[in-house]
């Protein structure tokens, strides 16, 4: 059928299984294994129990893939757990701990419910100022999703068109690529509509001939408009929606002149954040740095081929002043993905480490995902136990050993060492002499160090 990873392929169907009793909780087959498995908690937090049955297990091998993609939406966060539970955007779960006193349990907590504004002492309470500005972020991240989303329905039905049809391609393509936060829908026979797009440099009337219509009109100011001032025509556009809303709503509106500075002046304040955003994370190549004084580096990788099943680790020694010390390359038979590669790698340096007598290892892998489910209490796939458990195991008896994450641009050397092993029919070795096809990736790591 032309499934490159059969392995993966069935997950994605196990996890969409698990999706299923998730979102379809009345269903017949939900509710038996609600009754049979988790009867006191949600779908989320069910364990294997005891006895299971063959589908039951399955279905919970995949619903790491599903936890890996669900993340949830916030409404008024009476159904979201502060501490259990994926709900901020870009944030590891471990930097989320309740501190001790604290009170808060539901998201509902932290929010006004009359504002629908964050408690900003509550906040700031509950989570380190690097969480807190992560929560305000997607607070404002989730605002601007939900106005684009908006303006895409609306204009699709004002407009006519689609985002692939012609000639209306290049408004579409404008409009997604503007750097405005959030805009939405103009009613053009509104008096404080007319009274802004009439003047310059839109010109709505002028433009609106009797042959000519509304999207045709906003094809022109794709056009010809810069990007600054087609920004700006946007975030009038969500502004004359939002008053629209606030005058049917709340019998409230704001007169022309105050809608274009109240709308400038969103645009000019997401302008500067944007900017902040940029230059407070400045682009830094990486580069390979060796240990501390006193401790080693071993950096491994793994490699797998989907098509055939096969896979080969490598790892590569040096000591603090990156001078080369041993390296191994091991072809591995038999294995259903790269993740589990990946953990092959890390266990076979650690038998380097306790075969060469070395001791202060800091050892190297780029597969964050391996290096997340070690650290775990609990097995996320059962393909993996049996590797973790040995790998846990040998991480708690040598204290002086810790396995961290690096960019893959760091890892070249091992990398390189794991792709020599595929076509080999035994582990190799180099002690003290490396061999040749790495000889420039261990000079360039070192290049930097002076």
């Amino acid at each position: 059928m032309g499934f490159k990873n059969i392995y993966a392929y069935n997950l994605a169907m196990l996890g969409k299984q698990g999706w299923r009793l998730f979102s379809n909780p009345h269903s017949l087959i939900a509710q038996l294994y609600k009754a049979r498995y988790h009867p006191t908690c949600s779908f989320w937090e069910a364990e294997l129990g005891d006895s299971p049955s063959f589908s039951w297990r399955s279905i919970l091998s995949g619903r790491p893939v599903l936890k890996a993609g669900v993340q949830w939406y916030i409404g008024n966060g009476t159904n979201v757990n502060i501490w259990k539970d994926k709900w901020i955007p870009n944030c590891h779960q471990f930097l989320i701990q309740k501190p001790p006193g604290c009170i808060f349990e539901l998201v509902s907590d932290l929010i006004d419910p009359t504002s629908r504004q964050w408690i900003p002492a509550a906040v700031h309470t509950a989570f380190s100022p690097e969480v807190a500005q992560k929560k305000k972020k997607a607070f404002t991240q989730l605002k601007l999703l939900i106005g684009l989303l908006e303006l895409a329905k609306v204009l699709e039905h004002v407009l006519a068109s689609t985002s692939r049809g012609d000639p209306y391609k290049a408004l579409w393509k404008t409009i997604w690529n503007a750097k405005v936060p959030d805009t939405s829908h103009i009613f053009c026979h509104f008096p404080t509509a007319s009274a802004i797009l009439n003047a310059p440099p839109f010109n709505l009337r002028r433009s609106m001939l009797p042959n000519i219509e509304f999207k045709e009109w906003m094809l022109e100011q794709a056009l010809h408009l810069t990007k600054e001032s087609f920004a700006k025509l946007l975030m009038i556009l969500w502004a004359l929606w939002q008053n629209r809303n606030n005058m049917l709503w709340n019998n409230v509106q704001k007169p022309a002149n105050v809608l274009v500075l109240s709308s400038f002046a969103w645009l000019e304040d997401f302008t500067k954040a944007h900017k902040t955003d940029k230059l407070s994370h400045p682009k830094q190549k990486k580069t390979w740095t060796p240990a501390a004084a006193g401790q080693w580096k071993l950096n491994v990788d793994g490699s797998f081929l989907p098509s055939s099943l096969h896979g080969s680790v490598g790892g590569v020694l040096r000591d603090e002043a990156g001078n080369f010390k041993a390296a191994f390359a091991t072809p591995i038979p038999n294995v259903a993905a790269a993740k589990q590669v990946e953990l092959y790698a890390i266990k076979e340096g650690l038998k380097w480490v306790s075969t060469l007598q070395i001791s202060n290892v800091v050892v190297e892998t780029d597969c964050l995902e391996a290096v997340l489910s070690i650290g775990e209490q609990q097995y996320t796939q059962v393909l993996d136990e049996a590797i973790l458990d040995d790998i846990r195991q040998v991480l708690q008896q040598r204290t002086d050993v810790v396995v961290q994450h690096t960019p893959r641009v760091c890892n070249r050397v091992a990398h390189c060492l794991a792709n020599s092993a595929y076509e080999a029919n035994h582990a190799l070795v180099w002690l003290t002499q490396p061999p040749d096809f790495i000889l420039e990736l261990l000079t360039d790591d070192c290049k930097h160090l002076g």
